[in-house]
């Protein structure tokens, strides 16, 4: 009998136990310092009327697939509010094995000099088997270290194109 009721209560306590790791694999991920978004390049003169988003995503030494999309938003002055802006869009971008410490990836978007100011937004997906694990999402800040900038190591929140 206490062997039915140990495999009854098993059996139970299984999926909290699973929501549990999860929650706790998603934290992990969210707080990551390897989670960040940057803006890499802004309106210089190897990239005129161009803004760089690069991102990293941290891994989570399984066997995941990691995803990233990167949006461009721009300034709305008039609104006070952030928009997202026409073709800045990079679609889902697959970084590969999650069994790395992180990995990076970019985007370059080009707009008309016309005044506005820029930001990225970065959307992480983790997946296994075409399921969705866990997700975050970034603004971009300034102080990272991305592997490709103009000029190098160049780190900022936002792009102005003049």
């Amino acid at each position: 009998m206490r062997l039915v009721v140990l495999v009854v209560l098993g059996v139970l306590l299984a999926p909290v136990a699973a929501l549990a790791a999860t929650s706790s694999t998603q934290k992990r991920l969210r707080a990551s310092k390897a989670l960040w978004a940057t803006v890499n390049i802004c309106d210089t003169a190897k990239h005129p009327n161009r803004i760089g988003i690069r991102a990293s995503m941290p891994g989570t030494s399984a066997r995941e697939t990691m995803y990233l999309r990167i949006r461009v938003q721009y300034l709305d002055v008039d609104a006070k509010k952030w928009r997202f802006a026409p073709k800045g869009d990079s679609g889902w971008q697959k970084l590969g094995s999650a069994r790395y410490t992180s990995r990076q990836a970019g985007a370059t978007f080009r707009y008309a000099p016309e005044g506005f100011t820029f930001r990225g937004i970065v959307s992480y997906h983790w997946r296994r088997r075409g399921k969705l694990l866990w997700t975050a999402s970034k603004l971009t800040t300034a102080g990272h270290t991305p592997r490709e900038a103009d000029p190098k190591g160049w780190s900022r929140a936002r792009c102005r194109i003049k």
